[in-house]
């Protein structure tokens, strides 16, 4: 499976045969048998956008973009260790009309509640 980079400037469009797919940062490590370099840090592209460069096994850099609320939150150096991820989660956007996959760094959210959130 290919890993596209996104571009946080732009938004998901509103049709409704768009799927969105969650995974934890860890399970698309794994599965994409991606690492980070040996002193990993937020990066800034020019525009002020943060990301992230995941290096594939055959040592393919690609650049994956924060989504526009997590990265409101990050600073350019930032290091990533232990815990960085633990609220932040990978979301896929599948777009139908674009006919593309795009893969970006979020924040933790679920849209349910659950019982223990009500009571």
């Amino acid at each position: 499976m290919a890993y596209q980079a996104n571009n946080i400037a732009q938004t998901p469009t509103t049709n409704p045969t768009d799927t969105l797919v969650t995974k934890t940062v860890r399970d698309f490590m794994v599965e994409g048998n991606l690492t980070l370099n040996s002193n990993p840090t937020v990066l800034m592209n020019t525009n002020g956008y943060p990301y992230i460069t995941f290096i594939s096994k055959d040592n393919k850099a690609e650049n994956i973009y924060f989504s526009k609320s997590a990265g409101e939150k990050q600073e350019a150096g930032a290091p990533i260790v232990r815990g960085f991820f633990n609220d932040l989660q990978m979301v896929r956007i599948d777009y139908t009309d674009a006919r593309e996959s795009r893969w970006k760094i979020s924040t933790l959210s679920s849209n349910r509640v659950t019982v223990e959130d009500l009571f």
